[in-house]
């Protein structure tokens, strides 16, 4: 073949070939060299010994054997095998390479596999620490000694304090146990103790492993709900937007931690009168539920939120309207229900709340009886699992006090308001405390509930002195009922100074609505017992034209006030028939009303 790549001749063989010049000497290579050689051998012992036996060399090498001409080594036989069964050659080739990336891949796996196992006996290790130390808490309750009454309370509060010091050096696990203990706080409607709990773990987790970790963004956002549900909104409120951009980064927009962000997003915007972009943000959740993978949870979380913002908007304007967002509303409330009992069970707090719930679009809806009945048998389902002051058992006696006033059993709501204030003051949230005092006046007024309102009022008053600055009328209508409750019980001499005292105070700050109705409404009531007719009635009369509709009152609670007072007035005047004139027009009220004014 050297020789053949040498010749002049080269092109005119390829041509007669039908090969490129260039091949042609690639071809005659190998076995054809060492055959022509062979054969041309001038040592006779070393040339073929016939012609029969050079034809069978060249068979051979056709046939891709080893020939007698080439030289007998291992690698020439090997690559001749391979060319003659390359079929199961390329096949055994395969399974070789299969076997040794097979032993590469179990390799791997079992490096993996030891990796796991390494992780899984870490969180074994940190699990049975965490369980170590719950139980010893746990354990360490001795009745003989500290009373057979202790607490799960005292007890979660001595895990607060005690975990600091068990886990100083081992901040993961002391993130685990807070946690753990906000968790079992919040089940208790402890939303101070949760809310700190939380704050705790959210800062071990950032502080070991970062504000994007995922157990970071989880712990604030219990916090932020925590906080939500003590009232305390403007603690979290600048924090949210940030949260929720980390929860969509790292966790993505259908993962529950960050709906949950979102919907605390919604709750703030609510807070802030923008209903509008809450019930998008809700109704949003409530979609990506659907579509994503329904969850029960959080749809019965959702639900509750679109329910408050239905109430919202029925309460604008007590009309045909508003009764029928309170029908929607009543179905969600429905839904929730049949969601709670079929996840968690009949008898689960989360059914429980539900019921409560549909218990309070019930009573919106006029509906007393039922509405009571279901909050009764929540109370009476609770009493031995729930402390009194359970979010559970207080939303029933909130709707269950409602109910009882509107059926005129005033003094039974004022029992149970005087419940709700005591559980307000336990919570530690200043403004819930204010909320809940300001719903209790009007109940203890038709209660004749009155000392107690005084000192209340007075209370109240107090409380709102530190926000005087900005609310303004809201200190003043504390202060009016201060008079109104010193008027109710007969120092009527004392509340005209209170009430002439609030009149220049209200003109000072241009008091408007219903706030200087209710001044009007209750210095009218103070004159009538001391015969002052006429001038209690230019009272009322400038209360009714302060008021949209005098028909519903300066307040929801008493919806009925300015008219009852009229009917009072015209009584005690000996003016029957003015009397019976508004009498007539309560009646008709009441007959009409579309839905519960709240």
């Amino acid at each position: 073949s050297t020789r053949l790549s040498t010749l002049d001749t080269l092109s005119s063989i390829a041509a007669r070939r039908g090969v490129e010049p260039r091949r042609l000497p690639a071809l005659v290579s190998g076995d054809l060299d060492w055959i022509t050689l062979k054969a041309l051998e001038k040592d006779r012992d070393r040339r073929y010994n016939s012609a029969a036996e050079l034809a069978d060399d060249l068979r051979r090498h056709l046939n891709h054997e080893p020939v007698l001409a080439s030289p007998p080594s291992q690698l020439y036989r090997f690559k001749k095998f391979v060319r003659r069964h390359r079929i199961g050659v390329l096949a055994s080739c395969l399974i070789a390479l299969a076997l040794i990336f097979g032993a590469i891949g179990l390799t791997v796996g079992m490096v993996q596999a030891h990796v796991s196992a390494n992780q899984a006996r870490d969180a074994a290790a940190q699990a049975q620490a965490v369980n170590d130390f719950m139980q010893e808490i746990l354990t360490s309750v001795k009745p003989e000694v500290d009373g057979a009454d202790v607490r799960l309370v005292e007890v979660m509060d001595d895990a607060s304090a005690t975990a600091s010091q068990r886990f100083a050096d081992h901040p993961l696990l002391e993130a685990r146990i807070r946690d753990l203990l906000g968790s079992v706080y919040s089940d208790l409607s402890m939303w101070n103790k949760s809310k700190a709990e939380y704050r705790r773990a959210m800062e071990l987790w950032r502080g070991q492993a970062g504000s994007d970790d995922a157990r970071a963004i989880r712990s604030e956002m219990m916090y932020a709900g925590s906080a939500i549900n003590n009232q305390q909104i403007g603690e979290i409120a600048a924090r949210l937007p940030n949260l929720q951009d980390r929860a969509l980064r790292i966790l993505g927009p259908n993962d529950l931690t960050t709906m949950e962000v979102q919907r605390s997003i919604g709750i703030v915007r609510l807070s802030k009168g923008d209903m509008e972009e809450a019930e998008r943000i809700f109704l949003d959740i409530r979609a990506r539920l659907l579509a994503h993978g329904d969850d029960d949870e959080m749809q019965i979380k959702t639900l509750h939120n679109l329910i408050v913002i239905a109430r919202n908007k029925a309460m604008v304007s007590i009309t045909e309207q508003g009764a029928a967002i309170l029908l929607q509303a009543e179905q969600f409330a429905h839904e929730s229900v049949d969601r709670a009992t079929r996840t968690f069970g009949e008898h689960s707090l989360v059914a429980m709340h539900a019921q409560v719930g549909l218990a309070q679009i019930l009573a919106d809806r006029r509906q007393f009886d039922p509405a009571a009945q279901i909050c009764r048998t929540v109370l009476d389902a609770t009493s031995t699992r729930l402390s009194p002051c359970h979010l559970v058992r207080q939303a029933a006696v909130d709707v269950l006090a409602r109910a009882a006033h509107r059926v005129g059993d005033s003094a039974s709501a004022a029992d149970l308001f005087f419940q709700r204030i005591e559980c307000a003051r336990e919570s530690g949230s200043t403004l819930l405390l204010i909320v809940i005092i300001a719903d209790a006046m009007p109940i203890l007024d038709r209660g004749q509930r009155w000392t107690e309102g005084e000192a209340l009022a007075r209370e109240y008053s107090h409380l709102m002195e530190p926000f005087a600055a900005g609310h303004s009328d809201t200190l003043f209508d504390a202060d009016l009922w201060v008079a109104r409750f010193v008027s109710l019980q007969g120092r009527l001499d004392e509340a005209a100074s209170m009430f002439q005292s609030l009149a220049t105070r209200g003109e000072a700050i241009e008091l408007v609505g219903r706030s200087r109705a209710r001044l009007h409404l209750f210095y009218g009531s103070n004159l009538r017992p001391l015969g002052a007719f006429e001038e209690s009635e230019v009272e009322l009369l400038a209360a009714a034209d302060a008021l949209t509709n005098f028909r519903l009152g300066t307040n929801y609670a008493n919806f009925d006030d300015v008219v009852v007072e009229f009917i009072d007035l015209y009584n005690d005047w000996g003016k029957p028939e003015k009397a019976q004139e508004y009498q007539a027009m309560h009646e008709e009220t009441l007959a009409n009303l579309p839905m519960d004014p709240f």
